[in-house]
């Protein structure tokens, strides 16, 4: 992913953080554009007022961000956002090709 590409994932996270969330932890499928690459994402917001820190979790070589649902949870019951991307030709992200070891 270029730098560029991040640039509007990170504001979102900002934005979304800052935002308040409702009483209950709440998970959005986010889908993002990256040079003809449709990536797939998770959001995860705690529950409570914000604003809240957020992190950015990503997998390594033939993972994908099933690997940190486990982990946004106890991020989300420790007041923290998540965001769980697939990167390019790995989980769902993978209509230009897949991933090969």
């Amino acid at each position: 992913m270029r730098t560029s590409a991040l640039v509007p994932l990170l504001q979102a996270l900002v934005m979304v953080s800052a935002a308040t969330p409702p009483a209950a932890a709440q998970e959005t499928r986010i889908e993002l554009e990256s040079g003809g690459w449709r990536l797939a994402g998770d959001l995860l917001l705690p529950a409570g007022e914000g604003p809240h820190a957020a992190v950015l979790l990503l997998h390594k070589a033939a993972g994908s961000r099933a690997a940190y649902v486990d982990l946004a949870a106890q991020l989300a019951t420790r007041g923290i956002a998540s965001f769980r991307l697939d990167l390019r030709a790995h989980g769902e992200s993978t209509n230009l090709g897949e991933f090969l070891p």
